[in-house]
This record gives structure tokens, C-alpha cells and sequence, in this order.
């Protein structure tokens, strides 16, 4: 890979260290905004009755989830902005210098940015919405399974809804593990309290004891979860704003978009996905989607792919669509 294209990546991941802490406060946030329209007698009785989907429907109708998901919209505008500033950098020189006088940048007011905007929000926040249709579906199955009365179930739906789907198990078996139920254990927990492996070299644990490191360990998992979304919604963010920031300088004729191509760039790491392996060095005209593999295609690297890292080189060529040029 060419130093540019090094710099390149270490500028994203400079950019997603940076963003990430904000997009993960604002789904904390939200969550606790979501958690504040549930009524623990009305999630009773929707547990009695086996209504729990009817339940789940409510809690995530439209008008609740404008409310309660509003602080993960506003961090992600906030943050396609930033990056969508910050790639002003790579334009040519009449478009750098233009950006003193005709503003070259992030347009709110731009059908085309707001249209782009409004994707990645809904990307963003139906993955949170789907975390919780698992979390709550888990937490009920697991509660009911174990004899847990619906009261019991529905005080421990709020604290479940931060979570996925898996980690309601996982904190669910942790506790299991605390409690000394034969065949579990807490070495492969790395998230808990390494506190409590010396408490429990020196015994059982009391019933509270349990409680506690139970609680610390959840709300381990929900840090984790949020930053998890996070970081994968700034690094949609950078590249976001990467494409914003070209077609800005195309729009205002700064840029002849004839001769922009972009090149899609993987770099060499343990975390890299093998089906886009062979997209790497490959480069279209910047207009045009990357067709991949399977025939999916993407106007930008990772945006149908969940964590995606890839990144867009995105360059002027020599003559129209001067692809051999890469």
C-alpha cells in the first residue's frame, strides 16, 4: 500500500477515535430516553398475556423512537459534518482556496446531503432497534423459563434494553457463574471485576455479592456494545464525509467530475473481511457504485457491511475517466 494510502487510513482511524466517544454517549443517552417511556405495570401485564411483540411494536412505534433516538441523529450530523470539513484537505488547490470564499463544505440545506444524511441515521438507528427486539425477547424467554413471575421479568427489562440480543445471555451466565452453578465459569469474562476472582478463591459469594458484580459486569457490556456501534457509525461517518466533500466541489464546479475516480483500498489487518479482499486496487469512475464479488454493489466501501474498515482513495485523474491511471 502507497504512503498516501497509509495516510489516508491513519487519518480515519485518527478521525474514528475521535468521533466515537459522542455517537456512544448519544446511544446511551437514547437508551435511557427509551427506557423512560416503558411502564413497568404495563410491561407486566403484556408479559401475562404473551403480548410481548404487541409490547415491543409500542415501545419502538415512530413517534417514540423520534424522541428517544434524536441525540444518535444529532451526533451523527455533528460527525458527518466534522469529516466532511476535514476532507477538504485532499481537493485540489482551487478548490482549497475556494473554500475561503464560496464555502465549500457541508451544505444542511442540500437535498443530496440530507438524502445521505438520513440513510446512514436509519442504518444506524435499525440496527439499535433490532438490539433491542433481541434483548427484550431474550430477557422475557430466559425469565419465564426460569419460573420469574411478570413483575420479577418487566423491573429487568430496562436495564437489558442497552444490550444485544447475545450479551442478555451472557450477563444472565455470568451470574450463573457467581452463584456457583456447576460447569460455569468466570475466567472467559473479560470484562469483569478481577476483583471478584479473589473473593471467590476465599469462597462463595453472598446472594448481594452476586448482585453487585453481576451489575458491574452489565454495565460493562453496555459500554462495550455502545462504543462497538459507535465506532462503526463514525467510520460511516468519515467515509460519508469523504463523499460529501468531493461531490460539494464537483457541484460548484471546482472539481471536473469527468476525471474523479475513487479506488477501493483494504488494508492488511487480522479484523479484514475476506470477501472484500479482492477489491482492493479496485477503481471506478467516482459516480459509479463498486460492483462486488457476489454482484452487490456500494457507492462507498462498508456501507451494506456491518464494521466495516475499508476505505475510498478518492483522486483526479489524467483524461476522462483515466481508470489505468490507478
Amino acid at each position: 500500500m502507497s504512503p498516501t494510502r497509509r495516510a489516508l487510513f491513519a487519518r480515519v482511524s485518527r478521525e474514528t477515535a475521535l468521533l466515537t466517544p459522542d455517537i456512544a454517549r448519544a446511544i446511551l443517552r437514547a437508551f435511557g430516553l427509551l427506557a423512560a417511556e416503558l411502564s413497568e405495570a404495563q410491561l407486566a401485564e403484556a408479559i401475562a398475556s404473551g403480548s410481548v411483540e404487541r409490547l415491543l411494536t409500542a415501545l419502538l412505534a415512530p413517534e417514540v423512537t423520534a424522541r428517544a433516538f434524536y441525540p444518535v441523529r444529532e451526533a451523527i450530523r455533528r460527525s458527518v459534518g466534522r469529516e466532511t470539513r476535514l476532507f477538504r484537505r485532499d481537493l485540489p488547490r482551487r478548490a482549497r482556496v475556494a473554500v475561503g470564499t464560496a464555502g465549500i463544505g457541508f451544505d444542511v440545506l442540500n437535498p443530496r446531503v440530507i438524502d445521505a444524511i438520513r440513510r446512514l441515521e436509519t442504518r444506524v438507528i435499525t440496527a439499535l432497534e433490532e438490539g433491542v427486539r433481541g434483548a427484550v425477547r431474550a430477557h422475557v424467554e430466559a425469565g419465564l423459563a426460569a419460573g420469574q413471575g411478570p413483575r420479577t421479568i418487566a423491573r429487568g427489562i430496562r436495564g437489558v434494553l442497552p444490550l444485544g440480543e447475545a450479551q442478555v445471555g451472557q450477563v444472565s451466565n455470568f451470574r450463573a457463574a457467581l452463584s456457583g452453578v456447576p460447569g460455569r465459569s468466570i475466567k472467559g469474562y473479560t470484562l469483569r471485576n478481577h476483583r471478584v476472582d479473589r473473593m471467590l478463591a476465599r469462597g462463595p459469594l453472598t446472594p448481594e455479592q452476586v448482585t453487585r458484580y453481576t451489575e458491574y459486569y452489565r454495565r460493562a457490556r453496555v459500554a462495550q456494545n455502545a462504543e462497538t456501534i459507535a465506532r462503526s457509525a463514525a467510520l460511516d461517518s468519515a467515509r460519508l464525509g469523504q463523499t460529501l466533500s468531493w461531490q460539494d466541489a464537483i457541484d460548484k464546479g471546482y472539481v471536473d467530475g469527468a476525471n474523479l475516480v475513487k479506488q477501493w483500498v483494504q488494508i492488511d489487518r487480522p479484523t479484514k473481511r475476506e470477501e472484500h479482499v479482492p477489491m482492493h486496487g479496485v477503481t471506478v469512475p467516482f459516480d459509479q457504485p463498486y460492483v462486488l464479488p457476489d454482484g452487490t454493489t456500494q457507492m462507498i466501501p462498508g456501507e451494506t457491511d456491518y464494521g466495516c474498515g475499508c476505505q475510498s482513495y478518492v483522486y483526479v485523474a489524467t483524461g476522462p475517466r483515466a481508470l489505468a491511471a490507478a
